[in-house]
């Protein structure tokens, strides 16, 4: 490479230094999507009851779905989704430090039903990766580190780890599936374990989620069932995710 080239790098490393915005941690800022981007091709038109009626009653873990009924992402991933709102964790570390337990263990809770957000308006089912396959998010910014790998296949059992500030985050998860003729079953099995860099842990399991209308109407998914968040401190949280009925007017509660 001639002098001048070497220059022309060299002038083009420093304008892209100086032009780089830093954020208050002295990250460089990242510009990330907000959505994942539009198909390519439509939606096909093909019925999942055509492919599920035989399998009443099985686990649909087992049952080979053609690749239109997947989303664009992993299983790896969409357990990072659940950190999605991960500031809340921070809130909750400070407000710990501060003494104030009670608006620690709120503010878990919180975390904890936010996990449930991404769902909304989402129905096909993410891609079942490889045993041993790996996905990792950094977000410096954020002060966030995830990592997930599959570590078993028959049953499938994804874990995960991540590190926030003042916190950590691990768990396991693996989904029993049930066919049930107009709705599926999805009761996830597993334990989610955060930890706090003082030393308290709280721990809870998620609730079932069922999706509806699989023959006629609109799909849509519900969660319900009981989520007991237990501390191994002062605080611990039960809530209850309400199935929707027909006479709900106030549905997701």
């Amino acid at each position: 490479m001639s002098g001048e080239a070497v220059r022309q790098c060299i002038d083009m490393e420093n304008s892209h230094v100086e032009t780089m915005i830093y954020d208050d941690y002295g990250y460089p800022q990242v510009s990330r999507r907000k959505k994942l981007p539009d198909p390519v091709e439509k939606e096909k038109g093909v019925s999942l009851w055509s492919m599920i009626k035989d399998n009443v009653g099985k686990d649909l873990t087992r049952v080979c779905l053609p690749v239109f009924f997947n989303e664009p992402i992993s299983s790896l991933q969409k357990c990072f989704e659940d950190l999605e709102y991960s500031y809340l964790l921070d809130r909750a570390y400070e407000h710990g430090k501060k003494g104030n337990s009670l608006l620690r263990a709120l503010n878990v809770a919180a975390f904890a039903v936010s996990g449930y957000a991404s769902s909304e308006g989402r129905h096909c089912k993410p891609f079942n990766p490889l045993l041993g396959e790996t996905y990792e998010a950094d977000f410096p910014d954020k002060g966030l580190r995830f990592f997930s790998e599959k570590v078993s296949h028959h049953p499938t059992v994804v874990a995960c780890h991540c590190e926030g500030r003042g916190w950590r985050f691990w768990a396991d998860s693996n989904i029993h599936s049930k066919f049930w003729g107009r709705s599926i079953q999805l009761d996830p099995v597993g334990v989610l374990t955060l930890e706090f860099d003082d030393g308290e842990i709280f721990q809870w399991s998620k609730v079932t989620t069922t999706i509806y209308n699989l023959i006629l109407g609109k799909l849509y998914c519900d969660h319900h069932g009981n989520m007991e968040i237990r501390g191994n401190r002062q605080y611990s949280c039960k809530l209850k995710f309400k199935e929707q009925t027909i006479l709900d007017r106030n549905p997701r509660q």
